[in-house]
């Protein structure tokens, strides 16, 4: 029988690698074709399965099998060698007939091939009868060389979430501050890997350090948490990408990468994020759909309310986390950033009996925020106020706040309805998405109750626009419409690193292309004031820290209404709200660049040419 010696594949520490903890995405992979056995460890090791072919797209192909799936929960490990194409078919024979696993296969045709099994470093010895081009240099060491080490591509835990050991001490430095929860990670699978207890190899041969799975997951998942409340994070995004899942925050309206989890270390994070929400755990690829859910969260005296979304991918369930600290108290309506002539008139607007007050801007921009403000600044015993929002973010000791449940058939229109018969002086509606509610509003103002809601749109103007084409009736939004404002946050500049800024030709010129189309004037000393951050670990080297509004206020004057009546296209109402004064949000901008609040970046970025 012809005989062969082949050098088995092992973990970097001289241990064999589990089969889902394989990183099949190493460089190692590309190109490689051979052979590779499955096996269960412990004190009796029994074959799972063995073949040959291409190893990373076997070894795919054996990781969703399911009847090794199946077994999932047991310490399967796995090995590979380096085999020619022509001595292929003979090894596979050779190790099904010998070996004979668990899972039944067909057996080549081929001459059975007899090769070395895996065991210690040493039992592999060199086949000097073989022909010459069966045997390969990497194959046949007593020892596993360090490229050949290096090659294994299966890894420790403490690897998996380390950098990479060939990278330079720069590079691992940069890599820290992109990632800088990458070493809290580490820190933590250092904690929890225990020592090697037994052999477990197929012939004896070190084991795979083990570790606790669960209480692992439980602390990765903690650490995510209590650093995204650190940083005041909004959100928490966990994105399953294609041999990682990756973590991120937004802090101040941006997106920030904070960790990259491996899938080789099998952390199931948004399974038990989902455990956590009261969801079923993680379905399969291609079987789960979108769903909701929600948690309190606890951890050093902070108290915080989690909002969950799923969302099914082709690599997995992704999984964002809204993060509303239950600490984080309500700013007074005089300390959101309102200049004092805007703040004198919403005052007088809020301190109306009857109207409405409609605020407008994309997602994220603070909308909620504002009207809890204001209906803060309402919150008397003599007021019944209450609210319908979707779902409800904060809540406000006094008030009546209400969620609609769309599951139950009680939507906005519904529940504005049921309000209606409540008694209330001040109805806050989270917003208005189609003409029954906007109807039920407008009837609401007009017969004696304060209105407060929202629309989603880039304008003051557009609010106005949006109800004509949700078909309210034009007469009807003169009447009861009050007042409109839109809004945006910008990120402030950093105090601690705080420098003057030289408005580059680029940036001159796009101040006077956009006071231009605005029809506003800039301020006259804004090109000598701008100010920018240059970056400093107070603000995790953004060159900001917080957030301020930039609000612009539209009241409906006799002039409005009378423009509204005629259902005046936007280009008209907005150059008559301009000619009664309305600061729109570039101005704003400009005025907050200009009092170094903010940079002439951050203007052109949050605020369109076209707001």
């Amino acid at each position: 029988m012809p005989s062969l010696s082949v050098y088995w594949n092992r973990c970097e520490g001289d241990t064999w690698g589990e089969l889902y903890a394989v990183d099949l995405n190493d460089p190692h992979f590309d190109r490689l074709e051979g052979v590779y056995m499955v096996w269960l460890g412990g004190g009796k090791p029994t074959m799972i399965c063995a073949g040959a072919g291409v190893i990373r797209d076997e070894l795919i192909r054996r990781q969703n099998d399911p009847a090794i799936t199946a077994m999932r929960d047991k310490p399967m490990l796995v090995s590979w060698a380096k085999v020619d194409a022509v001595s292929r078919p003979g090894v596979e024979r050779w190790l099904l007939e010998n070996l004979r696993p668990l899972i039944a296969q067909p057996v080549p045709g081929s001459v059975a091939v007899e090769v070395n099994l895996p065991g210690h470093p040493g039992q592999a010895q060199a086949n000097t009868a073989a022909p010459p081009r069966q045997i390969f240099e990497d194959l046949t060491r007593a020892t596993p060389a360090p490229s050949a080490v290096r090659a294994s591509g299966s890894k420790t835990f403490e690897q998996l979430a380390a950098p990479s050991a060939t990278m330079r001490a720069s590079s691992i430095d940069t890599e820290t501050r992109r990632l800088p929860l990458q070493p809290l990670l580490l820190e933590i699978v250092k904690k929890h890997t225990e020592a090697p207890k037994s052999n477990g190899g197929f012939f004896g041969g070190g084991s795979k350090p083990k570790v606790d799975d669960e209480q692992l997951v439980i602390d990765v998942v903690q650490m995510v948490l209590r650093e995204a409340a650190k940083l005041k994070a909004s959100d928490v995004h966990m994105e399953p990408i294609d041999h990682y899942l990756r973590i991120r925050f937004r802090v101040d309206g941006i997106l920030e990468e904070v960790l990259h989890v491996p899938n080789g270390m099998n952390l199931r994070i948004v399974s038990h994020v989902r455990v956590m929400c009261g969801l079923d755990p993680e379905h399969g690829i291609g079987t789960s759909h979108p769903e909701d859910g929600r948690m309190f969260f606890m951890q050093d005296g902070m108290d915080a309310d989690l909002r969950l979304s799923t969302f099914p991918t082709s690599y997995g369930d992704k999984a964002v986390l809204r993060l509303i600290p239950r600490s984080t108290k309500l700013p007074d309506i005089k300390d959101i950033g309102l200049p004092p002539g805007t703040l004198d008139d919403l005052f007088q607007l809020i301190s109306r009996t009857q109207g409405m007050f409609i605020v407008t801007g994309p997602t994220g921009c603070g909308k909620s925020t504002t009207l809890y403000t204001i209906l803060q600044s309402l919150n008397s015993p003599m007021r019944n106020i209450v609210t319908l929002e979707d779902p409800i973010e904060k809540k406000i000791p006094g008030i009546n706040q209400g969620m609609i449940q769309p599951k139950a058939n009680f939507g906005f229109a519904e529940g504005l309805r049921a309000i209606l018969r409540q008694d209330p002086n001040v109805i806050m509606v989270g917003e208005i998405r189609d003409l029954e509610t906007a109807e039920i509003a407008v009837s609401a103002s007009l017969t004696g109750h304060m209105i407060f809601t929202t629309l989603h749109t880039n304008s003051a103007v557009g609010a106005i626009t949006r109800l004509f084409d949700m078909g309210v009736e034009p007469f009807l939004i003169a009447s009861a419409l009050t007042a409109v404002s839109a809004q945006r946050l910008v990120r402030r500049i950093c105090p601690s690193c705080i420098q003057p800024h030289q408005a580059t030709p680029a940036e001159a010129s796009e101040i006077e292309s956009r006071a231009e189309r605005a029809g506003i004037a800039t301020p006259k000393s804004l090109l000598s004031n701008l100010k920018h951050g240059t970056g400093c670990s107070a603000c995790r080297r953004t060159g900001y820290q917080g957030r301020t509004i930039l609000f612009e206020y539209l009241p409906i004057t006799p002039g409005m209404r009378q423009m509204i009546i005629k259902k005046s296209s936007m280009e008209d109402l907005r150059s008559a709200a301009l000619r009664e004064g309305m600061e729109p949000l570039v101005s704003e901008g400009f005025r907050k660049a200009n009092e170094g609040i903010t940079s002439i970046a951050e203007v052109f970025r949050i605020v369109d040419a076209a707001d």
